[in-house]
């Protein structure tokens, strides 16, 4: 799984970022809600992922196809705060689907030639030691 999202406040071009994740599942089906298991940083702060879903409330999860496996790899190396991985990582974003509305918001950051990509919104956090729960 990968999540894309926008940093704030937003950049212009760097401000799409990518991140890969191994830890989520389906929670409920009415309301349908997925949980996200997202560590802290080496030094104990949250990492950039959980600070952006927090701040803007809206992010995508992406379900990546086999063809997109370096590139998923490659999002689970440290980049910088101000470092797109998107352009990093050589992926493009979906012209035709980037600034989507849903759920009262725009802007979702759609990754190209994505098999799945579903629109999330923080629900709520739970931490459990250095982990952070999140639902969406």
């Amino acid at each position: 799984m990968i999540i894309s999202e926008k940093r704030k406040p937003v950049n212009a071009e760097n401000s799409a970022i990518c991140l890969i994740f191994s830890f989520f599942n389906g929670v409920s089906s009415e309301p349908p809600v997925i949980s996200i298991s997202i560590g802290s940083k080496r030094d104990g702060t949250p990492k950039d992922t959980f600070e952006n879903i927090l701040n803007r409330t809206h992010f995508t999860i992406h379900i990546p196809g086999k063809n997109d496996l370096l590139p998923m790899v490659g999002s689970s190396k440290p980049f910088d705060r101000n470092v797109s991985e998107v352009s990093e990582l050589n992926l493009n974003l979906d012209k035709a689907k980037n600034g989507l509305t849903f759920d009262g918001h725009e802007n979702y950051v759609v990754l190209e030639n994505q098999p799945i990509s579903l629109f999330a919104r923080y629900y709520k956090h739970i931490e459990i030691g250095a982990q952070n729960f999140l639902f969406g």
